[in-house]
């Protein structure tokens, strides 16, 4: 995911940001789908609960770095290929 430094920054672009957490939602669930798997089983798989899965593919929450490493792990893809 890219690092964005606000330092300086009178208006941060948020839609920049926005659309950066969009696209690695829709990669989690593009990669799920691919693999066949119901969000039960990546959830089971990656050690995320079902909800906390849920809510990051909907878009309610933003994973944090931990859940994009255990989600790719379990997705057998590297954290840059997950986030890009």
């Amino acid at each position: 995911m890219a690092t964005f430094c606000l330092i300086g920054t009178t208006t941060p672009n948020f839609g920049a940001v926005m659309n950066e957490v969009d696209r690695v939602r829709r990669n989690i669930v593009k990669l799920r789908l691919k693999k066949g798997w119901t969000q039960e089983r990546l959830a089971f798989e990656s050690d995320v609960s079902k909800a906390g899965l849920c809510d990051i593919e909907s878009g309610k929450r933003n994973p944090t770095v931990k859940t994009l490493e255990k989600l790719a792990t379990a997705l057998e893809v590297s954290l840059s290929k997950l986030v890009s």
